[in-house]
């Protein structure tokens, strides 16, 4: 049995929307058992950047 990760990602305001969607990739991996923490001020605004992450997300 494999131990789930988390990742977590600072300043994810000066994320490009490129790299945005890896992240979205990272996630939706079959094999992937990670948490994502996305923090930092505007990351709201960041994610309404990248509709396609936004909608695995909570806030």
């Amino acid at each position: 049995m494999k131990t789930p990760g988390v990742l977590v990602i600072d300043d994810v305001q000066r994320i490009a929307a490129p790299e945005l969607g890896y992240l979205r990739l990272l996630i939706d991996a079959p094999i992937t058992e990670t948490a994502m923490v996305l923090c930092g001020a505007g990351a709201e605004r960041t994610l309404a950047r990248a509709p396609a992450l936004a909608s695995r997300v909570l806030i």
